[in-house]
């Protein structure tokens, strides 16, 4: 499950739709960007997946405790269409994966 956070055209947007058809997955839109539409959209389809621009994961992770709460599985994220800020990944929501 795919929750699209960025309009279909951004971080590589073209490819993605297709992408997550041909894979199986499910695109998930939001009407509006708001904390609480996406961790209810998270839970009720079960995201396994979403691209977000930094202040919109800030947004995210500023939410309130109950909001944050409902996250009961895991969630990739990726963060593109600006470099984010370094509170981004002090929050400890961000895993940096290296090679």
């Amino acid at each position: 499950m795919y929750l699209w956070t960025l309009p279909m055209f951004h971080c590589n947007g073209w490819c993605f739709p297709w992408t997550v058809a041909a894979n199986a997955g499910t695109n998930i839109c939001l009407r509006a960007v708001e904390a609480a539409a996406i961790y209810r959209l998270i839970a009720e389809h079960h995201v396994t997946h979403y691209c977000a621009a930094p202040v919109v994961h800030n947004l995210l992770i500023d939410a309130p405790p109950e909001l944050r709460a409902t996250l009961d599985h895991e969630l990739r994220a990726m963060i593109a269409a600006a470099p984010p800020p370094a509170r981004t990944f002090d929050a400890g929501h961000v895993e940096i994966l290296a090679r």
